[in-house]
């Protein structure tokens, strides 16, 4: 289901041919619809800039109508796409928080085109990292349409996936979830089985099934449908490489490696064919493959695809965006690894700001930068600082998504390391223990996750002279990886 939907646009005339490109072919004084089809036009083909002026010119035109003529709205909502193309988001609000009051002014009503303009109005917002207020105009959004067609409308079923998607922005995953189900189950009473929106919803439900834990649920789903999505849309679609992609993440999760990799090399490709160098879309794939090598200690093929992505966040989002602060982390994880530490806290710390101004100081996505800012200030003997931004970390996640979580792990790990290094050894091996507990409960019996927490516990028990206990452990970290080489081996 595509969640970037354009307002309407009324009264389109046909144009005439010509060696100039149709929407090009407007003349100062047109009429509000032909300069309203121009801008249309200039905007399928990519042309933002053009389509942003044509749109300028009709909200003109529109205007001379009287101040709340209903082309004034429309003028305005396709204004503010023109510009968030171009990255212009606070101009793109502006318009659309200009169109929505009119529609404010004007009463009640039955306009199924309402609930699409609030839609654009949450799109927006997200753009700019203000989900809150995103929040509340899908729920306007829901309503409305709710209203116009019913309870199992179709466009109530997109209303609840860009709610869910809002919900999830902010963490909140299951009450995600229930959305995503609904959605589900009005398009499998109103579409085909094939049908690309329900296999798109589906992939929106395994997406929150990886972000709660539910990894073999998530698995299951993702098979189930992207198969279903290159058969309707082909194999060459965005749609299917966000679910490539999404796919990748979910393995990389698993320690599935070699398949993430594969899954992101081919998201890549498509985008980088369908969409061109200069795309969002891509620039997300460049992250999720430059985060894959990070992990696999490629320090420098994962920092040039994150400085490949970097700029085109700022330019398209904006340099306070929540996806620019995740890029700047990424980046400053390779400098911290790689000995720059000074650069590494400057890059921490701007992403801690971008991310609690835009999310607030309690938000989930606040914990990597507290844990790698934690990092940064410990090796630099900065110890001061360090066990408050832990705990602070490990509180946030535990309030998000409770004690248990896998997310927690990797805090968990952190903390007890660092208390391991300050001689606190009981704290140090409770929260090893912990980390051991998570990920057996979280994970398959032969997950490179479960082998880890293992050997972390020889490392510690080594540290400490407790030779029985740490070969223990490794014998135990050794049988997991066995048994993860045996069932690679009959795939």
């Amino acid at each position: 289901m595509n969640h970037c939907i354009i307002a309407a646009l009324v009264g389109i005339l046909g144009i005439c041919s010509g060696t100039a490109p149709a929407w090009a072919q407007s003349n100062s004084r047109s009429s509000w619809e032909e300069l309203n089809s121009a801008g249309e036009k200039a905007y399928e083909a990519g042309h933002y800039p053009e389509a942003e002026a044509f749109e300028l010119e009709a909200l003109k035109r529109a205007e001379e109508l009287g101040p709340t003529h209903p082309h004034v709205a429309t003028s305005l909502y396709n204004l503010a796409m023109a510009c968030k193309a171009q990255g212009k988001l606070v101009e793109a609000r502006q318009y659309v928080e200009r169109a929505v009051q009119l529609y404010d002014q004007a009463g009640p009503s039955m306009d199924s085109g309402v609930a699409t303009r609030f839609n654009n109005l949450a799109m927006v917002c997200r753009a700019l990292g203000d989900y809150t207020r995103a929040e509340s105009v899908e729920r306007r959004a829901l309503a409305q349409d709710e209203k116009v067609f019913g309870l199992m409308g179709f466009s109530v079923a997109r209303d609840l996936e860009n709610f869910a998607e809002v919900i999830e922005d902010e963490g909140r995953y299951a009450e995600a979830q229930p959305l995503l189900n609904r959605a589900i189950a009005i398009l499998d009473g109103t579409s085909k089985p094939d049908d690309p929106d329900l296999a798109t919803a589906r992939l929106n439900l395994a997406r929150c099934y990886v972000n709660r834990g539910m990894l073999i649920e998530a698995e299951s789903l993702f098979l189930h449908s992207l198969p279903s999505l290159e058969n309707s849309l082909g194999t060459e679609h965005p749609t299917v490489a966000t679910g490539l992609g999404s796919l990748g993440l979910l393995y990389q999760f698993q320690g599935k490696y070699p398949e993430a990799e594969s899954l992101f090399l081919r998201s890549l490709a498509i985008l980088e064919k369908v969409r061109g160098p200069e795309s969002i879309e891509l620039a997300w794939a460049r992250k999720n493959l430059a985060g894959l090598y990070s992990l696999q200690g490629k320090k420098e093929p994962a920092e040039q695809l994150y400085n490949q992505a970097l700029p085109v966040f700022e330019k398209i989002l904006g340099p306070d965006h929540p996806e620019v602060a995740l890029t700047l982390n990424n980046l400053g994880v390779i400098d911290f690894q790689s000995g720059r530490y000074t650069e590494a806290e400057r890059l921490f710390r701007r992403a801690l700001a971008i991310t609690e101004k835009a999310f607030g100081p309690d938000h989930l996505a606040v914990a990597p930068c507290l844990v790698n800012l934690a990092g940064v200030e410990e090796i630099q003997k900065k110890t001061m600082n360090v066990e408050p931004l832990y705990l602070r970390a490990q509180s946030i996640i535990e309030k998000a998504v409770g004690p248990d979580d896998p997310i927690l792990a990797p805090i968990l790990n952190h903390l007890a390391a660092f208390y391991n290094r300050e001689g606190q050894s009981g704290r140090a091996e409770r929260l090893f223990k912990r980390v051991l507990a998570i990920q057996q409960n979280s994970f398959s019996p032969d997950s490179p996750k479960v082998a880890e927490a293992f050997a972390n516990l020889s490392r510690f028990y080594a540290s400490h002279g407790k030779r029985r206990q740490a070969a223990e452990m490794t014998v135990r970290a050794n049988a997991v990886l066995a048994q993860a080489a045996l069932v690679s081996t009959k795939k």
